[in-house]
């Protein structure tokens, strides 16, 4: 315990040196070299507007956010105080790391917005193809499967044209690639996935603009708990379940004190009570002002409505019933307790949404993907059932 401890408080203070000194190093790129490509890429912003739609038959699940991007794309370019001042300040956005520039920066010095979104595109894609066929070798293609009906439900075609929605399942997708190419021993020491959870807590904060952060815990601790029960024979219902609350913990913990070392350092850099100005709008997040009330109900609905759009119903369901046809007619359900603790992250999204309610509430155009858990909760607990059925008939 003692060993994992000063594990994680290295990593923290390893990750933290990084995130503050890989900004400081791209900021020392000049204005110069960044701001012909800004100015072509502010054409783009001009010509589609602040919130466009991919589908106007799914308007509210397929509109995408120029508007953050665009900041993205503005906050690039830097002013005049000093490497240090401008690495914390971050165009007048301190209360995130904004890590996304460590790559947007430079990239600004060869493309424009345009030719950015091209890339998302191929880095997506490979992703996609590198998740899928890693999923269904180390597991199953039922997997495999599952992980892109989520995509589907979640408009994925909407993450090639969107820096603001790709960076966090970008995260994600390095984040399963990891856990699918360990070995078995990494499964057999319990603080592998503290210090893992611990690390992708703290990177997605570095990166992300608080969309959907949630799903870098969820999914890669459901695929852990699946390979690790497919490695380790001797594991448990109450085992599994201990494992998802402590690992959850411990991702909100390196997601949370990452968050608020930004804080520490700009009031400190920028001579500003950050934290005094982060809190109150934290504070708004979840609670909301007189100008934007909250309607937890409202928000559920908006939510709900945008991911489980009729069709996606339909998908959903008709994949499940085929599991069950299979089973039946296999004459064998084999719905192995220990897998069941998989399902009660079937919940996170809900609380995050009763928590993080005016956020939730505002933008639920793209926080309706934070849905994607629970559905990938659902088919991995039934796609384990798949590796349980193989084994039995062997």
């Amino acid at each position: 315990m003692m060993k994992n401890k000063m594990r994680g408080i290295i990593i923290f203070v390893g990750l933290i040196a990084i995130f503050f000194s890989s900004l400081l190093l791209v900021y020392t790129i000049p204005n110069s070299a960044v701001e012909k490509n800004i100015e072509k890429s502010s054409v783009v912003f001009e010509a589609e507007g602040n919130y466009p739609v991919l589908n106007f038959g799914d308007k509210s699940a397929s509109q995408l956010d120029n508007f953050t991007d665009s900041l993205m794309i503005k906050g690039a370019s830097k002013g005049n105080k000093g490497v240090v001042y401008e690495s914390m300040d971050n165009s007048d956005y301190p209360r995130y790391w904004h890590g996304y520039l460590i790559f947007l920066r430079p990239l600004l010095v060869f493309f424009s917005y345009g030719s950015i979104r091209q890339l998302y595109g191929l880095v997506l894609a490979v992703l996609i193809g590198l998740n899928c066929l890693l999923l269904a070798k180390k597991l199953n293609i039922f997997f495999a499967f599952s992980f892109l009906v989520t995509l589907f439900m979640a408009r994925f075609y909407t993450f090639f044209v969107s820096m603001q929605f790709s960076n966090v399942f970008i995260i994600l997708m390095l984040c399963n690639i990891f856990l699918l190419t360990r070995k078995e021993k990494y499964f057999s020491n319990y603080g592998n996935i503290l210090i893992t959870c611990l690390s992708i807590g703290m990177i997605t904060n570095f990166f992300d603009l608080l969309t959907v952060p949630l799903i870098t815990l969820a999914e890669p601790l459901i695929l852990y708990l699946c390979l690790k029960n497919k490695y380790i024979a001797h594991t448990d219902f109450f085992t599994n379940a201990l494992e998802i609350v402590t690992n959850s913990i411990v991702w909100m913990v390196g997601y949370t004190v990452t968050w608020f070392s930004k804080w520490i350092l700009a009031s400190f850099i920028l001579k500003r009570n950050i934290i005094k100005e982060s809190l109150h709008r934290i504070l708004f997040r979840t609670e909301g002002s007189a100008d934007y009330p909250i309607d937890r109900a409202f928000m559920l609905k908006g939510n709900t409505s945008n991911f489980f759009s009729n069709f996606n119903i339909v998908i959903l369901l008709l994949l499940v019933l085929a599991a069950i046809i299979y089973f039946i007619k296999t004459k064998h359900m084999p719905f192995s307790k220990k897998m069941w603790p998989i399902l009660l992250l079937i919940a996170y999204p809900y609380i995050w949404y009763m928590i993080v309610v005016n956020h939730s509430q505002i933008h639920s155009f793209f926080t309706y993907r934070l849905q994607i858990i629970s559905v990938f909760s659902l088919l991995s607990f039934i796609s384990m059932q798949f590796v349980t059925v193989k084994k039995i008939r062997r």
